[in-house]
C-alpha cells in the first residue's frame, strides 16, 4: 500500500513503534483527565425574581450548561422527560 505524502513523497505505510504507540495512548488518557466537561444540555437551572405586583416569585427555567432559555437541545429534553411523565401518570391512573 503506498501513500502520498509531499514531505516524505511516495513512501509504504508501516506500523508504528510500540513506544510510540505507547506515547500515544498516555498523550489521548493526559487530554481525556484535563479535558473540560461535556455540555448536556440536559439539566435545568431556575432563577427566581420577586416580582413586585405580588408576593409569588417568578421563576424562570434555563439550560445549566450554556444559560440560555432557548436552548433547543434543552428544550427537546425537557419535552421528553414531560411526554414520559404523562405516560407514566395515564399508566398509573389506567390501573393493573
Amino acid at each position: 500500500m503506498q501513500q502520498r505524502k509531499p514531505s516524505a513523497g511516495c513512501h509504504t505505510w508501516e506500523r508504528p513503534a510500540d513506544a510510540q504507540i505507547l506515547a500515544r495512548m498516555r498523550a489521548r488518557h493526559a487530554a481525556r483527565i484535563t479535558a473540560p466537561a461535556t455540555l448536556y444540555h440536559a439539566a435545568t437551572a431556575e432563577a427566581t425574581t420577586w416580582s413586585y405586583v405580588s408576593d409569588a416569585p417568578v421563576t424562570d427555567e434555563f439550560c445549566a450548561d450554556c444559560g440560555d432559555s432557548e436552548c433547543t437541545r434543552w428544550i427537546r429534553t425537557q419535552e421528553r422527560i414531560e411526554a414520559r411523565k404523562d405516560r407514566l401518570r395515564l399508566q398509573r391512573q389506567a390501573g393493573p
